[in-house]
């Protein structure tokens, strides 16, 4: 009973993992390289740490970090966009996340209040990630759209 409690007690102090801001943004990353007007690319996830989330799924979830990857269909059902989704530790590391963007895009995102949006032209064409922001939440769940034009 006391080896029970002690468990109990040394399992609810570990701290949950949650996703950092590098996760986050070289998921997105590769989600809008990956995006495309004909589908989506899933080769580009079939790395060592992204594994598929089951027989016939669409997503994709990294094998060590906390991060998501959804490739909705359209209703043509072809598959144009790639979202990223993950919990991030802070309203830091949220900062810190479009921060990381910015850089990694080597552009400035357009701020529509509830999400930013970067668009950069590629050898392929226009692409582009678009941040949805969660501003209340102490550990803000967060949400990417990585879209080819």
């Amino acid at each position: 009973m006391l080896f029970a409690i002690a468990l109990l007690t040394l399992t609810a102090m570990e701290p949950q993992a949650l996703a950092t801001s590098n996760d986050v943004a070289n998921a997105a990353a590769t989600c809008m390289i990956a995006a495309g007007k004909k589908g989506v690319d899933r080769s580009l996830f079939k790395a060592p740490e992204w594994a598929a989330d089951g027989v016939g799924s669409a997503g994709f979830h990294h094998s060590v970090h906390p991060v998501t990857i959804e490739i909705p269909r359209d209703k043509d059902g072809v598959a144009r966009i790639c979202v990223v989704r993950a919990q991030l530790p802070s309203q830091a590391e949220q900062k810190a996340l479009a921060a990381n963007l910015k850089n990694l895009l080597q552009a400035k995102p357009v701020d529509q209040g509830a999400s930013l949006v970067w668009l950069v032209n590629t050898k392929t064409g226009l692409r582009g990630i678009q941040l949805y922001l969660d501003k209340t939440s102490d550990q803000p769940s967060v949400r990417l759209i990585g879209a080819a034009f």
